[in-house]
């Protein structure tokens, strides 16, 4: 069974492309060693390009100082009276995207529009991914009452 959901997640990542979450989702497969030789197996020469983290030897966005400093002045800088909702909602949405990181594979570097973004394609992927294994699941059933039925075909 785990090799059969290994085996889904590595054809679904590979399928999908050159996306942040497809490199986090093989990277993080390939951090086990029973998976290590079964991933060398299956991706072969790509299989060093997709498990090394992209953007620089990092999986953090490269970010302009300029933006950094205006974003620091605007978090750091005088708090206006009044602003409590907006800082508790603030902060609820934070803690909500930080749970977000961790479920979508290589989320940890990403800002919020590239999250958001990985996020919606990721979970499209593991649509598709489910209606795939349910299908499987029902050609299989079927397969196995014809089998029953007439036992020596």
């Amino acid at each position: 069974m785990q090799a059969i959901k290994l085996s889904a997640d590595v054809a679904m990542a590979v399928a999908r492309g050159s996306r942040r979450w497809t490199h986090g989702l093989i990277a993080d497969l390939s951090r086990k060693e029973d998976n290590k030789s079964f991933l060398k197996c299956i991706l072969g020469k790509q299989y060093e390009r997709l498990t090394t983290p992209c953007y620089n030897g990092s999986w953090k966005i490269q970010r302009c100082k300029t933006i950094l400093r205006r974003s620091f002045r605007d978090r750091f800088g005088k708090q206006k009276h009044g602003r409590a909702c907006t800082l508790a909602a603030r902060s609820r949405v934070k803690k909500r995207a930080q749970v977000l990181k961790r479920l979508v594979p290589g989320g940890e570097g990403m800002d919020g529009y590239s999250l958001l973004d990985e996020t919606m394609d990721y979970v499209v992927c593991l649509q598709a991914q489910v209606h795939l294994m349910r299908h499987l699941l029902g050609a299989f059933e079927a397969s196995k009452l014809r089998s029953v039925r007439h036992p020596g075909e």
